[in-house]
């Protein structure tokens, strides 16, 4: 008769192993994702195009000309990630090429400028790259999505877009008015968008509620004013951490205010 053995295992070392393995393989595979993307932009950018398809069309390569494009967009934006910190990649580990895509699409205020040097020529050029501070603020918002309190990277992309559209400043007409413009004819949006300010029914419930957030957002100046570091150091962490994601997300929806207040505002005047 066999004998079976049993082996003993820390389960908390087992746990923390194998977490930190998968940890290096997601981040791994990012930063595969991004080499390569750096392969093609380096062939794109020093060869001929013939020369280019060619690449592309090579057994060890077999990649469209469409994903490659793609993929050299997201290189560029986050190519920075590959020369300074890698650790940086974590916060990217767990997203796809469709989510970087769609997060390039943040506004200026996301991005940085830097310098990048041709490797082949040796010339130095300013590029503009994603902020990766600010792009991990952003990710880490805390917001609530089907009942729970998420991270905005860890969203459906399709969820995660609305917040990339709000950083915009990009709000759909209904959200912000309460209408349904699905028959607005695009091409003559601007002209549709005064007729409707200028029908008194939608107009006089946006200037309430416009009288509403002046007087709310001076008394929240005021009070944000009023508060000074020895107010908060002797709070919770939970408490701190709320109130840092309420404010950043205060700053996004102003920014979006700041926006579509001064395109209407453009329409009225013209």
């Amino acid at each position: 008769m066999s004998e079976v053995k049993t082996i003993a295992i820390n389960e908390q070392e087992f746990f923390h192993g194998h977490a930190e393995d998968y940890r290096v393989k997601k981040q791994d595979t990012m930063i595969n994702f991004l080499e390569c993307g750096k392969i093609l932009f380096d062939i794109k950018e020093n060869l001929s195009h013939g020369m280019w398809l060619s690449f592309l069309e090579d057994v060890r390569v077999q990649e469209s000309e469409r994903t490659s494009q793609r993929m050299i967009a997201v290189y560029k934006d986050f190519r920075h990630i590959l020369a300074n910190d890698r650790q940086k990649a974590d916060m990217l580990a767990h997203l796809g090429m469709t989510h970087l895509l769609e997060l390039k699409k943040l506004p200026d205020r996301f991005k940085k400028e830097i310098d990048v040097v041709n490797e082949v020529t040796g010339e130095t050029t300013r590029a503009t790259v994603v902020d990766e501070e600010k792009l991990g603020d952003f990710l880490g918002q805390k917001v609530e999505f089907e009942g729970q309190v998420k991270s905005v990277g860890d969203l459906p992309l399709t969820e995660m877009k609305k917040y990339i559209k709000e950083a915009q400043g990009v709000f759909e007409p209904d959200d912000m008015m309460g209408n349904d413009t699905s028959d607005v004819d695009e091409e003559n949006l601007g002209t549709t968008e005064i007729k409707k300010v200028e029908n008194a029914s939608k107009a006089k419930p946006l200037m309430e509620k416009l009288d509403q957030f002046i007087a709310l957002s001076t008394e929240i100046m005021r009070d944000v004013q009023g508060i000074t570091y020895s107010d908060v150091v002797t709070e919770s962490d939970a408490l701190r951490s709320e109130l840092k994601a309420k404010l950043k997300k205060s700053i996004s929806n102003s920014e979006g205010i700041i926006v579509n207040a001064n395109s209407l505002t453009d329409r009225l005047t013209n």
